[in-house]
């Protein structure tokens, strides 16, 4: 009954019905006839050939660790590594990655009391759901939800007491950070606003119209070639790029439009209500459609900017292509030697012409902020400023985990966690 490797819960009832069964006596003998030998010869052969195969590797290549650091040495030359494991669905995986490339080396299983496996079923929240529940979600609701989800994503539970990592900072500004200014920074068609005033409109795609019902918009008035999107989208979502008005459907896009302006597409109830972003309504935002000659998509420049000073970015190349690649680099525009959501990474990404300016108008459009990051486009030699993003990426996952925490190096909330407790103690 179940081949004898269906297991029983809880475990101990395996034990109890088994104490009910009576074994009879052994009827299979092992003699040692000619098979037993060849396996016991089998045996000694591929131990011996085992030791004398790990003495050989060993010369060809191990493992050494010089000023902390640790290195397999092959053939004389030093390869660098890391490792770290990554839990899911109750299995630990462990990975080593090499020059760049990982490899899973070992997996093991999670393993409770009793040798019982622990059960971890994470519940997505849908936007709706948030938007319903809004006012009987509370804050420690909101940390169990963002400590959830984390686990799920992330490979390991956050510390939000003490935050170390990149992601868990960011996670504890979303539950602990609150300034009004991102509400209208954040929101794609006041931030133009605020962009022009912190910097000058002359950084600003042009703005056509902003609208909250799809009727108001005159689409005989619209250039040929325009962009809509929404106020609160976020990646590639809620994007819409008309290159050729008079091939288009515009009742069809009416009813893409349209459907945008449900009021939980707003990201703050994408995360459960949890960050600083809730926009007044959501609106469509219409804008010029720019394009470098010669490129089918723009390069996206994505700073992020800490304690309002630019320490690394993200350049996304061939956006909307099987060719994507997302490079992360720091400001000397070397690459740096990690990677999310598995992404093909350029070993040479495109470096702007107008890199300074856009430090310039980084430290500009961060100041006051502990994070933020700040999206640029360069067409034709000249800087647009995208969009600006006060909780970028929270809960993706970086390869190496190791770097989670490096990059968490960068960002300093000790100012803003005493601000949190001394509010606490009033």
């Amino acid at each position: 009954s179940g081949g004898g490797v269906l297991p029983f819960n809880p475990v101990e009832w395996d034990k109890y019905l088994g104490s009910k069964i009576n074994l009879p006596k052994k009827q299979i003998l092992d003699n040692e006839g000619p098979c037993f030998k060849m396996k016991y010869y089998e045996k000694l052969l591929t131990s011996k050939m085992s030791s004398s195969l790990l003495r050989v590797r060993r010369k060809i290549v191990r493992k050494i660790s010089v000023n902390g650091n640790k290195y397999i040495k092959f053939l004389g030359v030093r390869i660098p590594y890391e490792t770290h494991i990554e839990s899911q669905n109750n299995i630990d995986k462990k990975y080593i990655s090499l020059l760049g490339v990982e490899f899973c080396y070992k997996q093991e299983g999670g393993i409770g009391n009793g040798a019982e496996p622990i059960e971890f079923n994470y519940v997505e929240n849908t936007p709706m759901q948030a938007y319903l529940m809004e006012n009987g979600i509370t804050p420690e609701i909101q940390k169990i939800h963002c400590e959830q989800k984390a686990y799920k994503q992330l490979g390991y539970f956050p510390n939000l007491k003490n935050p170390r990592s990149f992601n868990e900072k960011i996670i504890w500004l979303a539950l602990n950070y609150k300034n009004p200014e991102i509400a209208v920074a954040a929101d794609k068609g006041k931030a133009k606003q605020f962009i022009s005033n912190r910097v000058g409109s002359e950084y600003v795609i042009p703005l056509l119209g902003v609208y909250d019902d799809v009727n108001d918009i005159d689409f005989s008035a619209l250039p040929n070639r325009f962009v809509a999107k929404l106020n609160d989208g976020w990646g590639a979502d809620k994007v819409l790029i008309i290159k050729n008005k008079q091939d288009t459907n515009i009742d069809r896009v009416k009813a893409v439009l349209s459907s945008w302006l449900y009021p939980w597409n707003n990201y703050y109830y994408q995360n459960m209500c949890i960050i600083d972003e809730k926009m007044e309504k959501p609106t469509i935002v219409i804008e010029n459609y720019v394009e470098q000659r010669g490129c089918s998509a723009l390069d996206d420049y994505k700073f992020y900017c800490c304690n309002g000073e630019p320490k690394f970015a993200l350049v996304v190349a061939d956006r909307g292509t099987d060719y994507q690649s997302r490079s992360f680099v720091d400001m000397e525009w070397k690459v740096l030697p990690f990677s999310r959501r598995g992404k093909i990474v350029s070993r040479n990404p495109k470096k702007p012409e107008n890199l300074a300016k856009m430090i310039e108008l980084c430290r500009n459009l961060s100041k006051g902020f502990p994070l933020v990051r700040v999206d640029f486009y360069e067409v034709d030699g000249h800087v647009y400023v995208g969009e600006l993003t006060f909780t970028p990426g929270m809960f993706l996952r970086f390869k190496p985990r190791a770097w989670d925490f490096k990059l968490g190096e960068f960002l300093d909330l000790e100012k803003y966690k005493e601000n949190d407790k001394n509010e606490t103690n009033v």
